[in-house]
């Protein structure tokens, strides 16, 4: 099994133990707060906030893609040019690791036939765009 499949199976595994724990958590302070109303034991500051339901975890989205494959797919989900800092962060964001994620989106993009550089704004932009 290829490293990012397994990679994606122990996220999809702690995401569930992650739920499992958040409802435990809920379940432990709506139980400290009916034990407080029957008490007059001080009042702890987490009890007094309402239950929130689990937050939904997103994995990062770009784990397990290459550099140029999530530059592209950034690229195409904000639907027009972007700067090679902002592709950067967003990769940094959604997942890629890198030393220098700056230089490893300019040089993938770089050698791809499937993006333009409009070296006059400094952006990036699909080929596909241009074709239509």
């Amino acid at each position: 099994m290829p490293v990012s499949e397994r990679i994606a199976l122990v996220i999809n595994e702690l995401i569930e133990e992650l739920h499992a724990v958040e409802g435990r958590a809920g379940m432990l302070r709506e139980t400290i707060a009916n034990l407080q109303k029957l008490s007059p034991a001080p009042r702890l500051p987490f009890v007094d906030q309402p239950a929130t339901a689990a937050p939904s975890y997103q994995p990062p989205r770009y784990v397990g893609m290459t550099v140029a494959n999530a530059a592209i797919s950034f690229i195409r989900d904000a639907g027009k040019p972007q700067k090679t800092r902002t592709i950067a962060d967003a990769l940094a964001d959604g997942g890629i690791e890198s030393t220098n994620t700056y230089r490893a989106v300019y040089n993938s993009l770089r050698a791809r036939e499937d993006v333009i550089m409009d070296e006059h704004n400094s952006t990036w932009g699909l080929k596909e765009w241009h074709e239509q």
